[in-house]
């Protein structure tokens, strides 16, 4: 089994981020996470140098035969390789970056969030994403893999299809369900700096589901861990895992790592 990005804790409705553990370790009693599928117990870990938190089995306790985690990996046909698809389906994602519930209250954490994108997890899932895609076909993801089903934080599943596409599918989920993780698939012009941050506005034609406006942006607080990449990703086709909404400058999708968030697809030759 992979490692985990959730766990039942005793007292929880839903299941507990290991990203809002490691933040509140003294909170929990780490003997007592269990699977949220089967209910066997699993064990949280900070992971190398505390940079990779998450959940993963105790020794000689595999999960239960009607687990869905490994039921959903065999029910999917794959031509990938089967560590691909158990990184998926063992993944939770946030929803609207809710981390933890406690007393009815969701609890909105911007560290968390930023921690979650910059997660060892975060680059493996994009890169996952990367290998699923038709790169003969706009890079879309093939057929096998639209309908693979993702847990969310607030205990609903969304299909894989639903939080993948264009700029144009991305502000449609924003208008219809709210701020949220999306894959986005999109191409930038080079950037510009407003008040020290950021922009990467995406291009338009309307031909291929780019026709509104969209920005990619990175706070300047997270501009001097990215620089090196900046240049990267000026003019190229790329996909990206991160939280799309719509702020006061209209719709985009945050970045705090370009390493962890982002694959380019193609280059296009400068103007």
């Amino acid at each position: 089994m992979p490692r985990m990005t959730h766990a039942q804790y005793p007292g929880e409705s839903l299941p507990v981020s290991a990203l809002y553990v490691d933040q509140h370790y003294n909170e929990f009693n780490t003997r007592l996470f269990t699977c949220y599928s089967c209910g066997v117990k699993v064990q949280f870990s900070r992971g190398k140098g505390h940079m990779d938190p998450h959940f993963k089995n105790w020794p000689n306790q595999p999960h239960d035969a009607n687990c869905e985690i490994p039921n959903l990996c065999d029910n999917v046909s794959s031509t990938s390789g089967r560590g691909d698809i158990e990184l998926l389906v063992s993944t939770i994602l946030p929803r609207a970056m809710l981390n933890h519930e406690k007393h009815g209250k969701p609890d909105y954490n911007k560290n968390i969030q930023a921690k979650h994108f910059t997660s060892p997890r975060s680059r493996k899932f994009i890169y996952t994403i990367y290998d699923l895609l038709d790169h003969d076909n706009r890079y879309n993801l093939r057929p096998d893999y639209e309908n693979i089903p993702i847990k969310v934080e607030d205990g609903s599943t969304v299909i894989l299809k639903e939080i993948f596409g264009t700029q144009d599918q991305a502000i449609e989920r924003i208008n219809t369900y709210g701020p949220g993780p999306f894959i986005l698939r999109a191409s930038t012009f080079k950037p510009y700096f407003p008040s020290g941050h950021c922009v990467f506005l995406l291009t338009k034609s309307g031909k291929y589901g780019n026709s509104s406006d969209f920005r990619l942006f990175i706070h300047k607080n997270y501009l001097d861990k990215n620089i090196e990449c900046i240049d990267s990703i000026s003019n190229a086709l790329f996909i990206c895992y991160a939280y799309i909404e719509k702020s006061k400058y209209g719709y985009q999708a945050e970045l705090f790592s370009i390493k962890h968030q982002l694959v380019i697809l193609r280059k296009f030759t400068k103007n």
